[in-house]
């Protein structure tokens, strides 16, 4: 791949520079300016003499005159405001219009002219109402529009809800558009896309001021448009002109303005663990400088415009159990430099650079602000554009651009929590690693505090028999102490678990060990059993069998370090006299150094604790290539507005990660004798510590596109889409466990591996196969029923069914009861290094009707329908190169040092060693896309007012999703399953293992033992059977999920005129589907095969906005917004850990609730529960000052005025002891001030 990677670069490289030599595309989808000319009487004057041109921004020379039907048009136009267009003919008066060109758009400007009266006519143009020509659904957000709404931020994401169909229910700045998930839409700044190539999220951020409109396509885009299957942002932003020009603005917040904010729920609702305050301890502002400058290098020739902008903005969040603040810092540039070459070439460089850091990442009800993370992520978009004009018919436009972006992961707490510069032990075998370059539980740094009491751990075991004696429990209290218990922490000292540096009893034993004169001479070696060293057995802290530093060292060495012949450690921080004072000083204590805090879950309240578990540094760049062809005809049975070109899109992402393993854990008993017992530990631990990932992808684009206009009031859309998108990584070979399964038991069943009556594969059948007397083995040249020959051949084939299985890469240690002949399975082939390599060539159609049915230019009725594919973003593919997780599954020892005196981390004897888990990418992998019928209506109803309705119905293919293939569930009955009628889920399924382990014998702590017993008993939950041994859970990604939409859309627009504006909409719809992303949980867990639809996690039934500004007297302006809709969905789940048919660890998640009292698990659809509806009024004033050049305003905005308490859960756990919702509450009412100067 490396090679052909270049190559394609350099082919890149050269298109480039050839392309760069003619021109380069527009800094934006130009517009179009078209009309008819006719005299008073309604009859068309050709021959008149159209003229457009902005002096502001130096363009002149457009136009023409017009045809034999009156009809003139002129394109491209460079969109923007204060154009001029002059229409005159020698008899006639001369008439000239004052109008905008919005982006993409097409202005109808119809004349008519009268017999020459008067010298000029000056009228205001506008465009018209409705747009009769067009069937795509947009909605166009203008900067006047913005500037006079309440917006809680400046990023532009924060305006794209207005649109309706668009909602961004998780406030991450990634909207969904009409049913599609949040990363299937494609956001164009200045005609240059700048979505993440890795994950399909908006990739460059910038400020509200420096836009000059954004247009939000909701349905029915072009064939131009591709790589989204949701909708399409495009964005135009602002430029320089002739005049000098500038802008400064000021946004602030704080909490000392927004109070308390709304709701408070006690923690007793959440089994204590919930606060108890709210919002009111928390302190938070924002600030938010904005600069812009804009003017002319050389007037009428070169411009400029240069935006900085700072950020600093701190908000608050409530999860249910913690409130907190997360804090974002950024600093955004806008340059431009336009270069008018010639009137009909414009050369613009657009340079948009962001550097950003969101600190608190990572956090919901479940998760810790200490387990959290920062990213920082930034970088430029560089684009060169222009836009050629070659008749005015036809015009050819181009872009070159660069967009590179690099992003880093930063757990908030340093991993080394301990401070002492050791994140594992692999390396030191002194302190138990084992240096195989594989990091294991017991590898982790421990510290000097092996049993996490925080005291030195001293001797306790003065009787030598192993338990704690003089054990009492106070009858009042309860509290239970026991006299051999020195350090006071419940449980037994082990023979080699004391602590500390500057201990006394170095080896533990209780006692003050010295060497000794053995022949009273007073000289030192003469005997050799003398300075021989202190003996000591802790294998860890002693290797040789003495203490370190005390064998041939010329001198009596003893333990007793202050000379009065007693132990004189305690279970509490050393003394060390620095001073040689005799007093203890401050300073002079020293406690044990703990070990590194894992991220860790507590499996009995799911609460999440720790620092994060990786860290990442990567970078993601995209170079682009388009050329776009516009060229028009008029009189070919009616008129044609062709559009064709080609688009070039070049991706590609690297990463470096450090992975640490993730500890789930189950605390255990206490018992009266023995102190707290059992335990168990699951967790995830990764196949190796640091690794890279990349990816590329390669993507070619043609299209053709034809508005034809048979008629004046009827216009046929017609356009085809070729897309080839070639994507590519680092991956391992492919296979199938399921085919891989099938051969092994085949195999394995012959052999006579069942012949003892065991079902061992669990198929329902017990095959006994080679037996003694079969006719196979008596035919000639075969020694008759030959024992020795029979049982050659089963072993044979047992040894073949291994070879059957794939085997991890990666050689680690599995260990389970269940499985019977597992030596065989070393003779598994391995995976080997393999090049992902996925194409797809894509075909989308696109057809569309408008028709004007009293040909008045005010009605349209229209239809469409269209395929729309999306991408295959960077992130589905890289998860093949690693690095994989082992899921383990051990006993808890309390003391923290097992039974041959090695500190183990608390991790004691295994149950189960499941094998690597692994990521597949599925090598057939296609494109996910939407197929589109759209149908509507659209009415001018008053001067500057429409209102429209609109259906529109999607069906999402091939959406992309990761399951496990290497498990299933079964039904009796099915697949051979067996299962008695009492061990039957209430779905079906059969029920008769998972549960977890029973705690170890009495005294064990944990680290002794064997680990599960035979005995196994149902949990209640669908049992998961697997399918390659060598393998745990194996994760394919590919086109497992469908998706449904379906919306009536209701919208009333009043343009800005007699100084007000509205725009008000409802939408009624309903979005389905099985999975809400591709890397979902729901496909983790295999008991879900059906991947049962349900409602998508951003489906809300009902939405109504309405936004509304005006101008008032004495200079004020208010605006405001009013927003109502349905509640989102949520799941009741259960999470919970168990155990498939060979014992290896599953974490699980099934839809559903859990009865306590019956003990059994109700299946559920997804999402079918409700938060309650949620609305917000919101409101805004400015005031308008005016000082000489410069006007100024301040504004003051409220936004939820009323105060409104929006909860809401993502997801409740009734298996969990204590926390059960997963839930966010938003802060309620809040205030932002801020100033502007325009000068």
């Amino acid at each position: 791949m490396v090679s052909g990677r270049a190559k394609r670069l350099a082919g890149f490289a050269s298109v480039i520079l050839f392309l760069s030599s003619l021109s380069a595309f527009s800094q934006s989808i130009p517009g179009t300016v078209k009309g008819v000319v006719v005299d008073k009487d309604g009859g068309p004057l050709p021959g008149a003499t159209v003229t457009l041109e902005n002096k502001a921004m130096a363009i002149v020379g457009l136009g023409g005159v017009t045809n034999a039907q009156g009809e003139f048009r002129i394109t491209p136009v460079t969109s923007g405001k204060g154009y001029t267009l002059r229409v005159s003919l020698p008899g006639y008066q001369k008439i000239e219009f004052t109008l905008d060109v919005p982006a993409g758009k097409t202005m109808v400007q119809n004349v008519t002219l009268r017999p020459e009266m008067t010298e000029r006519v000056q009228v205001q143009g506008k465009a018209d109402v409705v747009d009769t020509e067009s069937t795509k659904i947009s909605t166009t957000i203008t900067s006047e529009f913005i500037s006079g709404l309440p917006v809680l931020g400046t990023d532009y994401q924060d305006v794209l809800t207005l649109a309706p169909g668009v909602t961004d229910v998780n406030d991450t700045g990634n909207p969904n558009i009409h049913g599609a998930r949040d990363t299937d839409v494609v956001t164009l700044v200045d005609g240059v896309s700048t979505t993440d190539p890795f994950d399909g999220h908006f990739g460059q951020n910038l400020n509200t001021e420096s836009i000059e409109e954004i247009e939000v396509i909701t349905s029915g885009a072009g064939a131009q448009f591709s790589r989204a299957q949701g909708g399409f942002i495009n964005i135009v932003t602002k430029s320089g002109g002739n005049e000098f020009k500038g802008t400064f603005s000021y946004v602030m917040r704080t909490n000392r303005l927004d109070g308390d904010g709304a709701g408070v729920d006690h923690s007793e609702v959440r089994g204590g663990v919930g606060e108890t305050d709210g919002f009111r301890d928390l302190k938070f502002s924002t600030i938010s400088p904005y600069l812009s400058l804009s003017g002319a290098f050389v007037k009428d020739h070169l411009w400029y415009l240069f935006a900085p902008e700072y950020i600093k903005e701190e908000f608050p969040v409530n999860t249910g159990t913690q409130a907190f603040v997360q804090q974002l810092t950024e600093t955004r540039v806008t340059g431009k430099v336009t270069w008018q070459v010639s009137s009909n070439n414009k050369l613009t460089f657009i340079g948009i650079y962001d550097d950003r850091e969101l600190d608190n990442q990572g956090l919901d009800s479940r998760i810790d602000p200490e387990s959290g993370f920062t990213t920082t992520r930034g970088g430029p978009t560089l684009t060169l554009t222009d836009t050629a004009i070659f008749t005015p018919t036809f015009s050819l436009d181009s872009t070159i651009s660069r967009f590179d972006q690099g992003q880093t992961i930063l757990p908030t707490t340093d991993p080394d929590t301990n401070g002492n510069g050791i994140l594992t032990v692999d390396g030191i075998p002194a302190m138990g690693g084992n240096g195989d370059g594989f990091i294991q539980l017991r590898e982790i740094d421990g510290g000097e505090d092996k049993d996490g009491d925080r005291d030195f751990d001293v001797f306790e075991d003065f009787n030598h028999n192993g338990v704690l004696d003089g054990c009492t429990t106070d009858p009042i209290t309860g509290v239970r102490s026991c006299a051999e218990d020195r350090d006071h922490d419940g449980r037994l000292t082990s023979q080699w678990g004391c602590e500390g540096p500057n201990r006394e009893d170095y080896n533990c034993n209780g006692v003050i060990d010295s060497e000794g004169d053995f022949n009273d001479n007073n000289i030192i070696g003469d005997d050799p059993r003398e300075d021989q060293g202190i003996p000591c057995s802790n294998p860890t802290e002693c290797p040789e069998g003495f203490i370190p530093g005390t064998r041939g060292n010329g001198s009596y060495d003893t333990e007793d370090k202050n000379g009065d012949f007693m132990v004189n450690d305690t279970p509490f921080p050393n003394w060390n006299d620095r001073n040689a004072n005799g007093f203890p000083d401050p300073g002079e204590f020293t406690g044990p150094v703990p070990k590194d805090e894992p991220y860790a879950i507590d499996t009995r309240t799911l609460r999440v604790t720790g620092p994060y578990f990786v860290d990442v540094v990567d970078s993601r760049t995209r170079n682009s290539l388009r050329e776009d062809l516009s060229y028009y005809v008029d009189d070919l049975f009616g008129s044609h507005d062709l559009r064709m070109g080609m688009a070039v899109e070049i991706e590609g992402y690297e990463a470096t990660f450090n992975r640490r393993p993730v500890w789930q854990l189950l605390p255990g008993d206490l018992e009266n004798q023995a102190g707290e017992t059992g335990g168990i530990i699951f967790a995830r631990v990764p196949t190796i510590q640091s690794a890279s990932n990349s990816a590329t992808s390669d993507n070619f684009g043609l299209y053709f596109n034809d508005t034809f206009k048979p008629l004046p009031n009827l216009t046929l859309g017609l356009g085809i889409r070729f897309d080839r998108e070639q994507i590519g990584s680092q991956g391992y070979t492919f296979f199938d466990p399921v085919v891989e399964a099938r051969q092994y038991d085949n195999l394995l069943n012959i052999s006579g591996a069942e012949s003892n009556g065991v079902d061992q594969n669990n198929d329902g059948i017990t095959t006994y196969g080679l037996e003694v007397g079969d006719p196979l083995y008596s035919g000639s040249g075969v020694t008759p029923n030959d024992p020795i020959r029979v049982s050659n051949l089963a072993r044979d084939l047992r040894f073949a069914a291994g070879g059957r299985l794939t085997r991890h890469n990666v050689e680690s240690e599995i260990e389970s009861t269940f499985i019977a002949n597992s030596d065989i399975l070393i003779y598994g082939h391995p995976r080997t290094p393999e090049d992902i390599d996925i194409t797809n060539n894509n075909l989308a159609p696109r057809i569309s009707v408008s028709w004007d049915p009293w040909a008045d230019g005010k009605s349209k009725v229209t239809a469409a329908w269209g395929r729309f594919y999306d991408k295959l973003f960077l992130h589905t593919v890289v998860g093949e190169e690693g690095p994989d997780f082992i899921q383990q599954y051990y006993r808890l020892d309390i003391d923290g040092v097992d039974r041959y005196g090695l500190p183990d981390n608390f991790v004691g004897v295994p149950i189960s060693k499941a094998p690597p888990n692994a990521v597949q990418v599925d090598r057939n992998l296609k494109t996910p896309y939407s197929d589109e019928f759209t149908m509507g209506f659209s009415r001018e109803i008053a001067p500057e007012m429409s209102v429209s309705i609109n259906f529109i119905q999607r069906k999402f293919e091939d959406q992309l999703q990761d399951v496990d293939v290497n498990h299933s569930a079964r039904k009796p009955g099915a697949n051979g399953a067996s299962c008695p009628p009492d061990r039957v889920t209430v779905s079906g399924y059969c029920d008769t293992f998972g549960a977890t382990t029973q705690a170890s014998p009495s005294g064990s702590g944990g680290e002794s033992g064997s680990g599960r017993s035979d005995e196994r008993r149902g949990d209640s939950y669908p049992d998961l059977y697997i399918n390659n041994l060598n393998f745990n859970q194996i994760l394919r990604v590919g086109n497992y999920n469908v998706q449904d939409y379906n919306a009536i859309e209701l919208q009333f627009v009043r343009r800005l005129s007699r100084k007000w504006q509205m725009d008000a909409s409802y939408v009624f719809s309903k979005a389905t589907g099985q999975a809400d992303s591709f890397n979902s949980e729901s496909g983790n867990d295999i008991a879900l095969t059906e991947l049962r639809s349900g409602y998508l996690e951003f489906d809300q039934t009902h939405v109504a906005k309405f936004y509304a500004t005006a101008f008032l007297p004495g200079d004020w302006r208010v605006g405001g917004g009013v927003t109502w809709a349905s509640g989102l969905p949520y799941s009741m789940t259960n999470r919970f850990t168990a155990s498939d048919n060979v014992d290896y660890t599953q974490t699980r998640r099934l839809y559903g609730h859990h009865d306590p009292n019956l003990g059994y698990f109700y299946d559920e659809d997804r999402n079918i529960h409700r938060n309650p509806a949620a609305y917000s009024v919101d409101v805004r004033t400015e005031k308008q000052f005016v000082m000489g050049k410069v006007s100024s305003g301040a504004f003051f905005e409220i936004f939820n005025l009323l105060n409104t308490d929006d909860l809401r859960v993502f997801e409740i756990d009734d298996r969990a002891r204590s926390l059960q919702a997963v839930e966010q509450r938003d802060f309620g009412r809040r205030f932002q001030f801020g100033i502007k100067m325009n000068f």
